[in-house]
């Protein structure tokens, strides 16, 4: 999973399970950001993330096993993009 911080524009990947949380995910993108709590979870279509849902519950599909099929290099597949936006509300702290 591929991380974009659209504040700082930073890119982050992490390995995670198609049954991990994105709650779990945010944990872990707290070691990059630990301001990762404040910032809004959104997928390409700019829908909100369901953060107690999975990666697949929420709708992002692991295509690994097509591009293997498809002899698609590695160096070439598709990571699936989350993008993250601060949200400038000090009351959740």
């Amino acid at each position: 999973l591929q991380v974009v911080n659209m504040l700082t524009r930073e890119k982050n990947e992490l390995s995670i399970a198609q049954q991990a949380t994105f709650t779990e995910i945010l944990e872990r993108y707290k070691e990059v950001n630990e301001y990762a709590s404040a910032y809004i979870w959104k997928n390409l279509d700019n829908q909100v993330l369901f953060m107690k849902k999975s990666f697949r519950d929420n709708r992002f599909k692991d295509q690994n096993e097509l591009f293997r099929l498809l002899r698609i290099p590695k160096s070439e597949w598709f990571v699936p993009t989350v993008l993250v936006y601060f949200a400038d509300d000090s009351t959740n702290r």
